[in-house]
């Protein structure tokens, strides 16, 4: 059994409420349970909604519904963007980086050795990282400072990816430390 989530962390800048930026992301909107602990947020599932939190001025969604196959209100598949979400989140992260948040994404799917993570600043998706089983995909953007350090020994690669996103971000034990709210499908959706 191993790891299969993906998150968002986004700092700062001006942003909607979490449950209209959920929204707009065609994601779970309704809050259900709260306190989870982080080990709760990572394993929930596609069906389980996201996890939410604020640490400081970094609102953190966390959930492998971000990255699955997601419909909309009617019913329609959401076409996936060229980087790891789908085109709604895509769109929400950019236009969010207009506005000076800096926003930071990962990926980290054990069961098919899938491992990515991209930034956007400034209306541009700067950094885009995607490895599936060993081999690289896509590494567009220049490398941030973390991804030059060496492997650290028998290092997982879904360790290396949140070394480098808590390089760009905020240190995971603040995150590990916080306690989040179940956003859930809620009706028509």
């Amino acid at each position: 059994m191993g790891i299969h989530t993906s998150g968002i962390l986004i700092k700062g800048g001006k942003r909607p409420p979490v449950v209209e930026l959920l929204n707009a992301m065609a994601v779970p909107t309704v809050p259900s349970e709260r306190d989870l602990t982080i080990g709760r947020a990572l394993a929930l599932g596609s069906n389980d909604g996201i996890a939410v939190t604020e640490v400081g001025d970094w609102l953190i969604l966390i959930g492998s519904t971000l990255f699955m196959p997601i419909k909309d209100k009617t019913g329609k598949a959401i076409p996936m963007g060229d980087g790891l979400w789908n085109r709604e989140i895509e769109a929400c992260l950019l236009a969010l980086s207009q506005f000076g948040s800096k926003v930071t994404g990962f990926i980290l799917e054990d069961s098919s050795a899938t491992y990515g993570f991209d930034t956007y600043k400034n209306l541009e998706r700067t950094r885009l990282y995607l490895e599936v089983d060993g081999d690289v995909k896509i590494d567009d953007g220049a490398r941030l400072g973390a991804e030059d350090e060496p492997l650290h020994d028998d290092e997982l690669a879904s360790n290396r990816i949140l070394r480098i996103v808590e390089s760009v971000t905020l240190p995971l034990k603040e995150i590990t430390s916080a306690k989040f709210v179940t956003y859930v499908w809620g009706k028509g959706a």
